[in-house]
């Protein structure tokens, strides 16, 4: 005799939260790309982990090449020695 076990979950107010999260990460993200500050992402090791085009344009280097540097390595020289990071 075959046998049938099935479960129903309501996922409408799950599916509801990650809609609503992602409109909102979307709206984050669309403030980010195209503010006119520069807005810079730095990891606790002060390397970079993201940039938007003002923050590109202000450092004088594309996005790709920005990030995974340290703050550092940015500075002016007389900014490394003042940061200590010669």
């Amino acid at each position: 005799l075959p046998q049938f076990v099935g479960i129903q979950r309501d996922v409408t107010e799950r599916k509801r939260q990650q809609d609503a999260l992602a409109a909102s990460q979307a709206r984050l993200q669309a403030l980010f790309d195209h503010s006119n500050d520069a807005i810079l992402l730095l990891d606790d090791e002060a390397r970079y982990i993201d940039a938007n085009s003002s923050a590109c344009a202000l450092v004088g280097l594309p996005r790709a090449e920005l990030v995974g540097l340290a703050l550092s390595d940015t500075l002016p020289e007389e900014g490394r020695a003042a940061a200590g990071a010669e």
